[in-house]
């Protein structure tokens, strides 16, 4: 075993690491980079690479992209994951698109899930600024619910899509609208209040509701 030790408390020494370090006589280019190779052996002394981890060059000298490699079917080594220098990370995707990006090519799957049926499993989409207010998606398997909107506050909305156009939206007021557009035109309206605020000279507008219209 490794052991590295120094007065850091609250942080990895700088000073006080394992290097890995690849040289070259040439000009390095992007894959270029220094691996930890995990193997494992049996009784016939048959060593066998299972894992690996590579460091390399990803954009310049200075930066550089972590790769995961397991080995597949066979024995044969290939990559799994990948996290960028821009902090992207791709799942059998060597250069993701986005954030994250998962690959499969029999179809991706993502899952959430918890320790109980009653746990709520939870997808939060905002910012980190801590003032402006989370959307969220919940699954709950105990209620058979699944949630889709905002924590609290006005003027939020649920809004579908369906070829490239606006379907249905579903207001802070429980109103729903179907619509092919934002316009008031061909509107459905449901709900207390539905069309009240629907622009002047309409048409074609169905509204069902407490004082509707």
């Amino acid at each position: 075993h490794i052991v590295i030790s120094g007065s850091a408390t609250n942080a990895v020494p700088t000073n006080h690491n394992l290097v890995l370090k690849h040289i070259t006589s040439g000009n390095m280019v992007d894959g270029f980079g220094s691996s930890i190779n995990f193997q494992i052996t049996d009784s016939a002394v048959s060593d066998s690479s299972i894992a690996q981890i590579n460091g390399i060059r990803d954009g310049a000298d200075n930066q550089g992209a972590l790769v995961f490699n397991t080995a597949s079917t066979g024995g044969s080594m290939t990559e799994k994951m990948r996290i960028m220098n821009t902090g992207r990370v791709g799942i059998n995707r060597p250069n993701p698109s986005c954030d994250l990006e998962v690959y499969n090519d029999a179809g991706g799957t993502i899952k959430i899930s918890g320790d109980s049926v009653a746990d709520n499993n939870t997808i939060l989409f905002g910012n980190d600024g801590g003032s402006a207010e989370f959307h969220k998606i919940i699954s709950n398997a105990n209620t058979g619910q699944i949630q889709i909107g905002a924590f609290s506050g006005s003027g939020h909305s649920v809004r579908l899509f369906a070829d490239g156009n606006q379907r249905m939206v579903i207001d802070d007021n429980s109103r729903i609208s179907l619509s092919n557009n934002d316009g008031g035109t061909a509107n459905t309206l449901l709900g207390s209040l539905a069309g009240e605020n629907i622009v002047s000279g309409a048409n074609n507008n169905v509204y069902v509701g407490a004082t509707a219209g």
